[in-house]
Protein backbone atom coordinates (compact mmCIF):
# COMPACT_ATOMS: atom_id res chain seq x y z
CA UNK A 1 0.00 0.00 0.00
CA UNK A 2 1.19 3.57 -0.94
CA UNK A 3 1.15 6.29 2.06
CA UNK A 4 0.90 9.57 0.58
CA UNK A 5 1.39 12.57 3.27
CA UNK A 6 -1.31 14.23 1.66
CA UNK A 7 -3.78 11.47 2.32
CA UNK A 8 -5.29 11.58 6.06
CA UNK A 9 -7.33 8.59 5.78
CA UNK A 10 -3.88 6.58 7.38
CA UNK A 11 -4.51 9.17 10.29
CA UNK A 12 -8.20 7.56 10.73
CA UNK A 13 -8.67 5.06 13.29
CA UNK A 14 -11.60 3.41 11.10
CA UNK A 15 -10.95 0.31 8.95
CA UNK A 16 -13.18 0.75 5.80
CA UNK A 17 -14.13 -2.36 3.33
CA UNK A 18 -14.45 -0.98 -0.12
CA UNK A 19 -17.91 -1.67 -0.41
CA UNK A 20 -18.49 0.09 3.06
CA UNK A 21 -16.25 3.09 1.61
CA UNK A 22 -18.70 3.39 -1.63
CA UNK A 23 -21.81 3.86 0.53
CA UNK A 24 -20.20 6.38 2.23
CA UNK A 25 -18.90 8.46 0.10
CA UNK A 26 -22.16 7.76 -2.38
CA UNK A 27 -19.85 6.18 -4.97
CA UNK A 28 -22.40 3.79 -5.94
CA UNK A 29 -25.22 6.57 -6.58
CA UNK A 30 -22.59 8.28 -8.76
CA UNK A 31 -21.78 5.34 -10.47
CA UNK A 32 -26.12 4.27 -11.07
CA UNK A 33 -26.48 8.16 -12.27
CA UNK A 34 -23.02 7.55 -14.63
CA UNK A 35 -24.48 4.52 -16.03
CA UNK A 36 -27.84 5.95 -17.88
CA UNK A 37 -25.71 9.17 -19.31
CA UNK A 38 -22.90 6.17 -20.34
CA UNK A 39 -25.67 4.53 -21.95
CA UNK A 40 -26.86 7.72 -24.23
CA UNK A 41 -23.50 7.96 -25.10
CA UNK A 42 -22.38 4.89 -26.21
CA UNK A 43 -25.52 4.52 -28.83
CA UNK A 44 -24.98 8.44 -30.19
CA UNK A 45 -21.88 6.91 -31.08
CA UNK A 46 -22.98 3.55 -32.55
CA UNK A 47 -25.08 6.03 -34.87
CA UNK A 48 -24.06 5.63 -38.21
CA UNK A 49 -21.77 8.51 -39.66
CA UNK A 50 -24.27 9.76 -41.84
CA UNK A 51 -26.60 10.17 -38.81
CA UNK A 52 -26.22 13.35 -36.86
CA UNK A 53 -28.44 14.51 -34.26
CA UNK A 54 -30.00 17.62 -34.55
CA UNK A 55 -29.40 20.98 -32.95
CA UNK A 56 -32.35 21.20 -30.64
CA UNK A 57 -31.65 17.19 -30.09
CA UNK A 58 -28.20 18.56 -28.59
CA UNK A 59 -29.44 21.00 -26.62
CA UNK A 60 -31.61 18.89 -25.05
CA UNK A 61 -29.19 16.14 -24.64
CA UNK A 62 -26.83 18.72 -22.86
CA UNK A 63 -29.68 20.44 -20.87
CA UNK A 64 -31.22 17.02 -19.19
CA UNK A 65 -26.95 15.85 -18.33
CA UNK A 66 -25.47 18.59 -17.08
CA UNK A 67 -27.86 21.83 -16.62
CA UNK A 68 -30.25 20.19 -14.14
CA UNK A 69 -31.86 23.49 -12.93
CA UNK A 70 -32.62 24.47 -16.00
CA UNK A 71 -34.15 21.13 -16.97
CA UNK A 72 -36.43 21.09 -14.22
CA UNK A 73 -37.55 24.77 -15.24
CA UNK A 74 -37.99 22.85 -18.23
CA UNK A 75 -40.08 19.92 -17.65
CA UNK A 76 -42.49 22.48 -14.97
CA UNK A 77 -42.62 25.46 -16.34
CA UNK A 78 -43.60 25.05 -20.35
CA UNK A 79 -46.28 22.75 -21.81
CA UNK A 80 -43.44 19.53 -21.33
CA UNK A 81 -46.02 17.62 -19.03
CA UNK A 82 -48.79 17.85 -21.68
CA UNK A 83 -46.82 16.16 -23.54
CA UNK A 84 -44.93 13.79 -21.49
CA UNK A 85 -47.52 13.23 -18.77
CA UNK A 86 -46.14 11.66 -15.29
CA UNK A 87 -47.42 10.20 -12.39
CA UNK A 88 -47.48 12.38 -9.11
CA UNK A 89 -45.23 10.55 -7.39
CA UNK A 90 -42.61 11.15 -10.26
CA UNK A 91 -43.71 14.68 -10.52
CA UNK A 92 -43.48 15.48 -6.63
CA UNK A 93 -39.47 13.48 -6.72
CA UNK A 94 -38.53 15.31 -9.69
CA UNK A 95 -39.52 18.75 -8.24
CA UNK A 96 -36.84 18.52 -5.32
CA UNK A 97 -34.79 15.46 -5.73
CA UNK A 98 -32.01 16.34 -8.09
CA UNK A 99 -30.88 12.11 -8.41
CA UNK A 100 -34.77 11.40 -9.62
CA UNK A 101 -34.55 14.55 -12.13
CA UNK A 102 -31.24 13.11 -13.70
CA UNK A 103 -32.59 9.36 -13.67
CA UNK A 104 -35.83 10.81 -15.30
CA UNK A 105 -33.59 12.76 -17.54
CA UNK A 106 -32.08 10.10 -19.19
CA UNK A 107 -35.26 8.20 -19.31
CA UNK A 108 -36.76 10.67 -21.36
CA UNK A 109 -33.54 11.03 -23.73
CA UNK A 110 -33.24 7.45 -24.53
CA UNK A 111 -36.97 8.24 -25.28
CA UNK A 112 -36.83 11.08 -27.41
CA UNK A 113 -33.44 10.10 -28.74
CA UNK A 114 -33.79 6.53 -29.55
CA UNK A 115 -37.72 6.42 -30.06
CA UNK A 116 -37.22 3.99 -27.03
CA UNK A 117 -40.52 3.03 -25.66
CA UNK A 118 -40.31 3.26 -22.10
CA UNK A 119 -42.64 3.69 -19.03
CA UNK A 120 -41.35 7.36 -18.52
CA UNK A 121 -43.58 8.14 -15.59
CA UNK A 122 -42.45 4.65 -13.79
CA UNK A 123 -39.45 5.65 -12.38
Amino acid sequence: MIEEPHCKGFEEDKNWTIREWRRDQGVDVHDEINAGWTDLVVRKRSFPMNIQLTEKAKQLFFMASYDIDRFRDFVLESSFLKRYPMDDQTLEAIKTDDVALLAYGMTWLKSVLFKENNQLSAL
